[in-house]
């Protein structure tokens, strides 16, 4: 019996020694180089969320700029630390650190939020930053200080961002290739509720990417100041008849948790007045509260001066009466306030679109009512998002007319008026405008609904009287040049094709 067996033994002792010199040639190894697997965990990023470079609540120009850089760890460990140069430094010098509240929403795995305020920078100049986490160097970037007065810009504005598409991606990295000094996001950053969980899952893996590529996105968080504006989505409310639930989705309005804007605008919580209407249990609002802190709600409205422009930040969502007096009358002296500090340019960027062509939400008209008030104190652009499409209107302006009934607003939104549009500039040889230029850039990457899909098969597919151009089938961008004596626009696609350009004078 044993001979019948025999011819067995003889692969299972080979097979035997074999496995014993393999597992001692990897303590071998592991006894040289340490356990790879601790290495592993040793070489874990510290970020949850990488580095973001913020303006902060700094409204006006500075002799001597800052920036905040943010950045959140699962770790509460203090042991970080910056430091930076302006180009064409030698010394490097050191930032001041802050830990914020430590975040705790239900789902999220709980993280701190950093920040660092780089101050003594030189306007227009570029500075590269490095962090350390315990003393061991984790992140490197660098980013360009605000421009001042006399000094050229390039500004990217965009809206309807990451809804996890290819096309959301491709402008990311078409963004980074046009090189922006700032980056302004024209509202719904993250489908669909603007939670903190859908920023960590579809906008800073494509908006703060490790590297550049159009499969990817690109490093432009911690490259490039950034502002944002609240739309629909990022305040929880897909439609106008949504009430925000932090019981059912305790990450909700991400927005403010993220952003640091100028703490200038007219709206505190204590009052409630055209604040987002939500609800949810004591403790869950309590949680989101402290991680927002003063930012809820103020930087929903806000206002900042960037080179020679100043750049009004307005919250365009159903909540924000528009026909509110005291509401008109703080857009009314900001802008007042550029015109007598002699600001060149006067831009405007909200996230529901005035004056739209297209179907989706045309009926969505309440901005109109600040058309005049941008006409009275030289308001030159307006953008807007909403709609994820790019739109052009004639310089135009507006007189608004009340509904039959003595109200401004419709019950299906419609503000009634009539337009005075200036159909001989062209933005080439014809660069001056009277009236204000409305444009829509909601092409970032959500989702596009064509014209040709309206459920109304009687809706004409014709454009309006005020609108220019429409372009709802690309993915795109807008990139402004900002220079004193004129504005360069260019509309540029996905795949880094001008779809528009013009030139705008005074």
């Amino acid at each position: 019996m044993f001979y019948q067996f025999s011819w067995l033994l003889l692969p299972a002792l080979m097979l035997v020694l074999l496995l014993y010199v393999l597992r001692k040639r990897k303590a071998e190894q592991d006894a040289e180089t340490g356990d790879r697997s601790s290495d592993s965990a040793a070489d874990k990023s510290p970020f949850f969320i990488r580095p973001i470079v913020q303006i902060g609540n700094r409204p006006s120009l500075l002799a001597h700029e800052a920036v905040d850089i943010h950045w959140h760890s699962e770790a509460r460990d203090p042991s970080w630390s910056l430091c930076f140069r302006v180009s064409g430094e030698t010394e490097w010098r050191s930032a001041s650190i802050t830990s914020g509240a430590t975040i705790k929403l239900q789902n999220i795995q709980e993280n701190t939020r950093f920040s660092a305020t780089l101050d003594e920078l030189v306007p227009g100049k570029s500075f590269e930053y490095e962090i350390f986490f315990k003393e061991k160097h984790v992140f490197a970037s660098s980013a360009m200080a605000r421009k001042g007065r006399g000094q050229n810009q390039r500004m990217v504005i965009v809206g309807d961002l990451t809804e996890g598409s290819n096309g959301a991606r491709k402008v990311a990295y078409q963004i980074s290739r046009s090189k922006p000094d700032m980056l302004v996001l024209a509202g719904d950053l993250a489908y669909r509720k603007g939670l903190f969980s859908e920023y960590l899952e579809r906008f800073f893996p494509v908006y703060n990417a490790e590297s550049a590529s159009q499969n990817v996105g690109a490093p432009l968080l911690a490259s490039c100041i950034t502002l944002t504006e609240p739309g629909n989505h990022d305040v929880g409310m897909p439609s106008d008849s949504d009430i925000p639930d932090f019981d059912r989705n305790p990450d909700l309005m991400a927005h403010y948790i993220f952003w640091s804007l100028p703490l200038n605008g007219p709206v505190n919580r204590t009052s409630q007045k055209h604040v987002a209407p939500f609800a949810g249990t004591a403790h869950r609002l309590r949680d989101f509260l402290r991680a927002a802190g003063a930012r809820s709600p103020r930087i929903g409205n806000c206002s900042l001066d960037a080179g020679d422009c100043h750049l009004l930040i307005l919250d365009s969502n159903v909540y924000v009466d528009w026909t509110d007096e005291q509401l008109v009358a703080w857009v009314e002296a900001d802008l007042n306030g550029a015109n007598k500090l002699g600001v060149r340019w006067k831009l405007v960027s909200f996230h529901h679109a005035a004056f739209t062509a297209h179907w989706k939400h045309s009926d969505e008209q309440r901005m109109r009512l600040l058309a005049p008030v941008f006409e009275r104190h030289g308001v030159h652009v307006v953008f807007s998002g909403h709609n994820h499409t790019y739109e052009r209107s004639y310089p135009l302006r507006f007189e608004i007319k009340a509904q039959a009934d003595g109200k401004l607003v419709a019950a299906n939104g419609h503000v009634d008026g009539t337009f005075a549009l200036d159909r001989a500039f062209n933005g080439k040889e014809i660069t001056r405008a009277n009236g204000v230029l409305y444009i829509v850039t909601g092409g970032g990457g959500a989702r596009q609904k064509l014209m040709s899909e309206n459920p109304d098969a009687k809706a004409s597919l014709a454009l309006p009287e005020f609108t220019v151009t429409m372009v709802d089938n690309i993915h795109s961008f807008t990139c402004l040049d900002v220079e004193y004596e004129r504005l360069v626009f260019r509309q540029i696609s996905e795949d880094g094709v001008e779809l528009d350009t013009f030139v705008l004078t005074q």
